[in-house]
């Protein structure tokens, strides 16, 4: 299993551009062409999980009531970093 990322605002695009250079699959809302720079962090975590993808972020307690909501609601996602 691969690992594969979505990296929120709060991560600085260079974070992202140095994951690629290493080869990691690591995409960020920065990314030229995302349409996801000011999304809602409902947006991302269904982007993340959509895509099969590991969210980053240093927004801990939101997405940590994010988590639960989806796990209330019976919903799963790739995690959330």
């Amino acid at each position: 299993m691969t690992l594969r990322f979505l990296l929120d605002e709060d991560i600085a695009p260079a974070v992202a551009a140095g994951l690629r250079r290493v080869g990691i699959d690591c995409l960020s809302v920065y990314d030229p062409g995302s349409t996801q720079r000011g999304a809602s962090d409902a947006a991302h975590l269904v982007r993340a999980a959509g895509e099969g993808r590991v969210l980053v972020t240093f927004n801990r307690k939101d997405f940590q009531a994010l988590h639960t909501e989806w796990q209330d609601a019976g919903l799963s996602h790739a995690g959330i970093l």
